[in-house]
């Protein structure tokens, strides 16, 4: 169960994740990074009920679905040379197991 000394700690690793995010939000490694993030937190907080795509409209989530992340992430980055294979596999993987 997640603490409030692991609440702290899990803002602070999202406030840095999620700028990483912001700064440069094509990249693959900085979203799967945050994702993977978020899933533990969430998890750790016993919230795991609450990541499905109609968690935050039905008021039973967080204001922002685990879900809309995933899919914004596959939204913003795109596969290119540069990109690097394993995270952006693992982004799609998430998306498609948080869609059934």
């Amino acid at each position: 169960m997640l603490t409030h000394a692991n609440t702290r700690t899990c803002l602070g690793v999202l406030q840095v994740l999620s700028d990483t995010v912001l700064d440069n939000p094509s990249s693959a490694d900085a979203w799967f990074n945050f994702l993977r993030n978020e899933e533990s937190c969430i998890g750790a907080a016993g919230l795991c009920k609450d990541l499905s795509p109609n968690a935050a409209s039905t008021g039973k989530g967080l204001g922002v679905s685990l879900y809309h992340l995933y899919h914004k992430a596959t939204e913003l980055v795109q596969r290119s040379k540069g990109t690097p294979l394993d995270a952006y596999v693992k982004i799609w993987v998430g998306y498609a197991r948080l869609q059934w």
